[in-house]
């Protein structure tokens, strides 16, 4: 469904114009499901703050009717890659609304996705987040039916200053399986930490995307003199520089 002024269908046609516009110049884009609506409130994230928390803890079964006909209209677009949802977690103490994820549920949820969009695209390449905000890897790889895990499947871990380190179940599992870091960011005073962060991704060969270009913690920032990086974009230059 649409939002606002906009309907369904304008959505779909400007999610056309971007990955016709990225395919073009010899890119992919990453199609990814991060909110169940703009509205809803999944409770207050901890710290002093206490923003509102708009991402649920794990998609409903009807997200998974998404994906198939996300995977019809661009079963003929190799440029298209789909990330089934961006941040699974465990329920704030604060939700009132019933979801909760934990990694049965997780995995049963993600595994009904790849199946219902490889009914339409069975060449998918899907990406499948960890638990605690995809910053957990320990459950993976995803089993299939036959209990061997699911072929052509990456698992996305998201980098972030003050969470848990990652880097114990991102190692295990990428040992054997490939893994991409979706989202690598932080705010001003996370430089630093970023520094020895983008040694650790280049020690390991690891593939990532920075977070965000229009979004908080943002990579760049608006000056007299036009766009220029924040300090975390800065890092991020520089790591891709090398």
């Amino acid at each position: 469904q649409g939002a606002g002024n906009f309907s369904a269908w304008d959505y779909l046609a400007a999610l056309d114009r971007i990955i016709e516009r990225a395919a073009a110049a010899g890119a992919y884009t990453l199609i990814s499901l991060r909110r169940l609506d703009e509205t809803t409130m999944f409770g207050t994230l901890p710290g002093e703050d206490g923003a509102p928390n708009y991402i649920a803890p794990q998609p409903g079964f009807d997200a998974t009717e998404m994906w198939r006909r996300i995977g019809e209209r661009y079963t003929d677009e190799p440029a298209a890659l789909f990330d089934l949802y961006t941040s699974p977690h465990a329920a704030l103490a604060d939700d009132p609304n019933g979801l909760n994820s934990d990694w049965e549920l997780w995995t049963l949820w993600a595994r009904l996705a790849v199946g219902e969009l490889r009914a339409a695209h069975p060449r998918a390449l899907c990406f499948v987040s960890g638990l605690n905000w995809a910053a957990e890897l320990s459950g993976f790889p995803l089993l299939g039916a036959n209990g061997e895990p699911i072929p052509n499947l990456v698992y996305a871990a998201h980098l972030y200053p003050r969470r848990d380190d990652p880097w114990p179940t991102i190692r295990a599992l990428a040992r054997r399986h490939a893994v991409f870091v979706t989202e690598w960011g932080g705010g001003p005073t996370a430089a630093a930490w970023g520094e020895r962060t983008a040694l650790a991704l280049r020690a390991e060969g690891m593939s990532w995307a920075a977070a965000h270009w229009n979004a908080e913690p943002n990579l760049v920032q608006t000056t007299a003199r036009g766009i220029a990086p924040t300090p975390f974009g800065a890092v991020v230059r520089r790591a891709l520089a090398l």
